[in-house]
Formats: C-alpha cells, structure tokens, sequence
C-alpha cells in the first residue's frame, strides 16, 4: 500500500533509491510498478536498491 502511494506521486521515468536491499521492500517497489534493480553499495554496504518508474 505504501509503495502503491510513492508510485503513484512518481512521474513516469522518476527513480528512487534506498539504502536497503531487503527483499521485501523490493517485492513492495516492484508491485507498486516499479523497475527493480540491486546495485552495489556504499562504503561497507554490499547491496542496495534503485527503482524507476516506466515511461
């Protein structure tokens, strides 16, 4: 439901990033219509997520 909201407030090609890689959060993004991607992170982070909307 919340990520249901954040895409809906994101513009078509809009991208969000989150410090975390917990696949429930990318399980939530990508049913709220997002493309999901788990890229490396920062310092000692391995993974972390990004998200775009479709155009």
């Amino acid at each position: 439901a919340l990520m249901a909201e954040v895409a809906r407030h994101t513009a078509p090609g809009g991208t969000a990033a989150t410090y975390t890689a917990a696949g429930f959060v990318r399980r939530a993004l990508s049913a709220g219509g997002f493309e999901v991607t788990r890229i490396p992170g920062y310092g000692r982070k391995r993974h972390m997520t990004r998200a775009r909307m479709p155009a």
